[in-house]
């Protein structure tokens, strides 16, 4: 998994078990999230819809896992075999350039604080369950999550012992609880309305 500079590269990949962060990665190697996978979840079909290469970008994991993956001409035939697989598949594209754009949005116009909960949220959506917490396992480094919303590093560590403060979340080494989701996205909305 890595970056892909040609149609003929562009695999379709299938997250079986684990979690991945999709990065889009400039020459001299910084990187934004475009988003965050768990199983079930997929990439790579923006460029075999396109019949292009989307640029630089690297699937990186949180957590390895297992992944099937194919090549840009079987994905092509099974999406011509299946067309509901097509459409549906259109349909997720379309929402994920949604989440495209509301990312780009958070990264030009949020608070660092805010930055921070909006990807904190996000890990935390890939997890299952409804409840009012949730934990994430083998959580983000400091650096991770500072290079990921575009602040420092000290910001992230003071952000996170604020939001400890707070009560909002608990931390640990590689654990991050959140222990309030409804008032964590409340206050990032708030911060946007």
């Amino acid at each position: 998994m890595g970056a892909r500079t040609a149609v003929e590269e562009v695999r379709f990949t299938l997250v079986l078990t684990g979690t991945y962060r999709i990065v889009a990665l400039s020459a001299e190697g910084a990187r934004v999230t475009l988003r965050s996978i768990g199983p079930g979840g997929y990439f790579g079909e923006v460029g075999i819809l396109a019949k292009k290469a989307p640029g630089n970008w690297a699937a990186i994991p949180d957590k390895a896992g297992d992944v099937l993956s194919m090549s840009h001409a079987d994905f092509a035939e099974v999406l011509d075999r299946v067309p509901r697989l097509r459409s549906e598949l259109l349909h997720d594209v379309a929402s994920q350039a949604a989440k495209w754009a509301e990312r780009i949005f958070e990264l030009a116009i949020l608070s660092p604080r805010a930055r921070l909960l909006s990807e904190l949220l996000r890990l935390a959506d890939l997890h299952e369950g409804d409840g009012p917490q949730v934990m994430l396992c083998s959580a983000p480094t400091h650096d991770t999550l500072a290079s990921e919303i575009g602040i420092t590093r000290e910001a992230v560590s003071r952000h996170l012992k604020s939001l400890r403060t707070e009560g909002l979340i608990i931390s640990s080494r590689r654990e991050i609880t959140l222990t309030d989701l409804p008032r964590l996205r409340a206050l990032v909305k708030a911060e946007i309305d």
